[in-house]
């Protein structure tokens, strides 16, 4: 049963399916019975959001369960059809005289043709639009052993432009609506205060950004929520954190792709998205795309451009560093790694080792003062105060040094991270310039200090949580953010603890590892 013919595939799309839309596939037969009598076929779809690498076990889903999932595992839309190949088959999506029963060499089939329901078992049922689909046919012999042939990769169609453009006229009616709302409140017309009564303002959970997608806890159930989540070897984290997996991983990377730009990124998986990357003033002399450097702008509590998230610097790009640190006039640097971890260079060490100034391109960095973290005989962190200057400007910059985070994990002591995100927070302010954080990807512990830093702050002026809503968002800016699960469960754990500190919830629960996400390295 091993396939030996090269398929040939045409699709169109049917605009006859009025509720989603479908597509239609030519398939040739690439079976032979080498390996036994071929006695059945399957048709298995792939939503290709899913990037589902091998597809070892055989796929029993039908149309109906795999569509109550987002986004909808494989399934199959014919499964074990005898006749695939036969003239007159029934499954093939259209039907032939039955006098006939040759092998055909190839076969027609409409995938998402059939209307479904729930009780229907196997069923072709129709395809969301604007969906790029995997299709292949999957061949059975007799004792049950399968092999996979003819995988395509086809699209639907959108939505019909009439939907789109009653969809826009609905819309338009609806601001229309709340607009003369508002202006009938505003004067007085509608909703008409009783000057002789008093009036409750009513004090409901709010959160100061609006996510684009929304998992808002309220602070008094965070507790229930995080032992709920984390029940089962923490099943509910494990699945909400796959469910970041591809947020944002479609958007454009293509400066960080050209020749010139390859060798400044640290790892080879790890680029800034084109609408987001920091753009720096690019320099007279040089060729290429001066005016890259491998980070993006992120948003924090207060401002959209709070942050630039950005890899540690290599020793090709540790001028470029300081030019974005002196253009976009940054008042602190945040550094969550070590320059060396396991024996592996993680970040090029970029400032002055002591007291004498040196030069990163044409700016002069000098360290002013260098206080350790007094409170632990081995130091949790180390500020830095340093002056940058070029000529006659001077600026000054506050450097952040974080020394016990390892690659990939998490801090042993979560209170000792809480109590670093707070001192930071407390020197700096909001019209100060944006703020670099960064690790060796500045991806994974940036991400969660990101977070952190958010968080420590909503909750100062609000009832409500949103750390899904918070990552979601920032991995719109930059892929990876928040790297592993077990980050995304630490960033749950120190959010406990802080409100279990402070009073307001009293309860807690146990925290399990899990698995890293690799990274490629650029060597």
């Amino acid at each position: 049963m091993i396939a030996n013919k090269k398929p040939t595939l045409t699709t169109t799309g049917d605009k006859k399916i009025k509720k989603w839309i479908s597509v239609t596939v030519n398939f040739t037969n690439p079976f032979t019975d080498k390996n036994g009598d071929v006695v059945s076929y399957s048709i298995i779809v792939v939503n290709a959001e899913r990037q589902i690498e091998k597809l070892t076990d055989d796929i029993t889903d039908n149309w109906y369960n795999a569509h109550t999932q987002t986004p909808c595992p494989p399934y199959a839309a014919i499964y074990k059809c005898e006749t695939l190949f036969q003239q007159g088959s029934t499954c093939s999506g259209y039907s032939h005289s039955r006098r006939k029963r040759s092998i055909r060499s190839y076969v027609v089939i409409t995938i998402g043709e059939e209307s479904c329901d729930e009780n229907e078992g196997y069923c072709n049922g129709p395809l969301k639009p604007n969906t790029q689909y995997i299709v292949f046919i999957r061949a059975y012999n007799e004792e049950n052993e399968f092999t996979d042939a003819n995988s395509v990769i086809v699209k639907t169609d959108k939505k019909p432009i009439l939907a789109e453009v009653l969809s826009s006229i609905i819309v338009l009616i609806l601001v229309v609506i709340v607009l003369v709302v508002i202006f009938l409140w505003r004067r007085g017309i509608l909703f008409k205060k009783d000057s002789t009564t008093k009036t409750k303002r009513l004090s409901l959970p709010a959160i100061k950004k609006l996510y684009v997608v929304s998992h808002a806890v309220n602070i008094e159930d965070f507790a229930e929520y995080c032992k709920d989540m984390s029940a089962n070897s923490n099943m509910k984290f494990a699945a909400e954190y796959e469910n970041l997996k591809l947020v944002g991983r479609d958007q454009s990377i293509d400066v960080s792709q050209i020749t010139c730009n390859r060798t400044k990124n640290r790892f080879t998986n790890i680029l800034p998205y084109d609408h987001s990357r920091v753009k720096l003033l690019p320099t007279d002399g040089e060729e290429g795309y001066t005016d890259y450097i491998n980070a993006s702008w992120l948003p924090g509590y207060n401002s959209k451009k709070e942050f630039i998230a950005c890899q540690g610097p290599l020793p090709g790009t540790v001028d470029d560093h300081w030019r974005m640190i002196w253009e976009y006039n940054c008042q602190a640097i945040i550094m969550l790694a070590n320059c060396v971890e396991g024996n592996r260079d993680k970040c090029y060490h970029y400032w002055p080792h002591d007291r004498e100034p040196m030069f990163y391109g044409d700016l002069q960095v000098q360290i002013v003062r260098k206080t350790r973290d007094k409170e632990h005989e081995e130091p949790e962190f180390i500020t830095t105060q340093m002056t940058i200057s070029q000529g006659e400007q001077v600026k000054r910059i506050s450097h952040y040094h974080y020394l016990i985070w390892p690659d990939h994990g998490v801090p042993n002591d979560l209170e000792s991270l809480i109590r670093f995100v707070k001192e930071v927070r407390s020197h700096l302010t909001q019209d100060g310039g944006p703020i670099v954080v960064h690790c060796s990807a500045g991806v994974g512990r940036t991400g969660t200090f990101i977070t952190l830093d958010r968080l420590l702050q909503t909750i100062e002026e609000h009832q409500v949580v949103d750390i899904y809503g918070i990552v979601h968002e920032m991995r719109m800016s930059r892929p990876f953010m928040v790297q592993t699960e077990i980050q995304y469960i630490f960033i749950h754990k120190c959010l406990l603890f802080e409100l279990q500190s402070s009073g307001l919830i009293n309860d807690g629960y146990e925290e399990e590892d899990d698995v890293d996400e690799d990274l490629y390295e650029n060597v």
